[in-house]
């Protein structure tokens, strides 16, 4: 399907800081992701009943309700179906990354790329800050108020990055849909609002005290929908209050030549229209990359931090300690 973003789509986003898109995916694109991640369920839940991890592979279930048995048991079932190496800083040498040729499809998608293209321009570069985000039912699962940006090295503090949230399951508010505040992305200018945390290991968040002023709008979206939004903006995430799991990818694209933030992980260059035999097309080099970042963190081979996972203000009494 071809759907490009027009004058109002532009200024919405620009103001508001976020854009749904529905409808942009159908389901020949979306069916070979959910039989790639059927595949690789069972396969894990066969290796960890082998290892004696678990009692029961549950393979009589469908996909959600099995994958959130498992991860009750075993929530690192988890990693093995995540799109990006662990954000941890003792990586295991055999660290799962699910680089499988229908999430790379997903990533070169021609439908996601035009609707980047029109707020980034024809240069694009795939980001390596992305995940699957599968929230499972009753869980107390909310997603604090954050910015995609604060979980970057300074190194991406210029860098124009987009956020492109790909719905796989219809996204509901009893699900867990993500929550914006319109406009905050210009709340500081381009200054990166103050993050704490409550202990070490957690996961950082903005304080009530530092949010944008305004009211939190939830934003559902169908499945094969896009919710974009700017790095700047501070969003959340409701409960999955349903009965089945929510499921999504959250995906980023920058401008060619740009820094991402993640540099020990790899990007590639997704569109180039000034390059184009810049651009990977191959899966299996995909893949490669990937591993080949594994080894070299595993190595020692990579210099500084891999990632940010604390940010706060200058003015912060915590930042002493960064």
């Amino acid at each position: 399907m071809t759907r490009r973003l027009d004058r109002g789509d532009l200024e919405q986003f620009r103001r508001d800081g976020y854009l749904v898109v529905e409808g942009l995916l159908d389901d020949s694109d979306l069916e070979p992701l959910w039989n790639a991640y059927e595949t690789r369920l069972d396969q894990v839940a066969r290796q960890f009943a082998a290892s004696g991890l678990i009692a029961d592979t549950f393979a009589e279930l469908a996909f959600g309700e099995r994958y959130a048995r498992i991860a009750r048991m075993r929530p690192d079932v988890y990693s093995h179906l995540d799109i990006t190496l662990p954000v941890v800083d003792d990586m295991a040498a055999d660290a799962p990354v699910f680089a499988h040729p229908a999430v790379f499809d997903l990533l070169r998608h021609p439908a996601i790329l035009d609707v980047a293209e029109d707020i980034l321009g024809p240069e694009i570069v795939s980001n390596p800050t992305q995940h699957l985000r599968l929230k499972v039912p009753g869980g107390d699962d909310a997603t604090t108020w954050h910015q995609d940006l604060a979980g970057l090295l300074d190194e991406a503090l210029n860098s124009d990055i987009l956020t492109v949230w790909v719905a796989l399951t219809d996204v509901t508010v009893e699900n867990g849909c993500l929550l914006v505040i319109p406009g905050s992305h210009r709340h500081l200018g381009d200054t990166l609002t103050r993050h704490v945390i409550d202990a070490p290991g957690e996961s950082n968040y903005i304080p009530d005290t530092d949010l944008a002023p305004g009211s939190p709008v939830a934003l559902p979206v169908r499945r094969g929908g896009l919710v974009l939004f700017d790095k700047l903006t501070h969003h959340a995430s409701l409960p999955n209050r349903s009965d089945d799991i929510r499921m999504s990818f959250d995906l980023r694209y920058q401008p060619v030549g740009q820094a991402t933030g993640r540099p020990a992980f790899p990007c590639f260059v997704a569109r180039s229209r000034a390059a184009p035999g810049s651009v990977l097309r191959d899966a299996q080099a995909w893949a490669g990359l990937w591993e080949a970042a594994r080894e070299a963190i595993l190595a020692g081979d990579v210099e500084g931090p891999i990632f940010e996972t604390v940010r706060w203000s200058r003015n912060s009494p915590l930042h002493a300690h960064s």
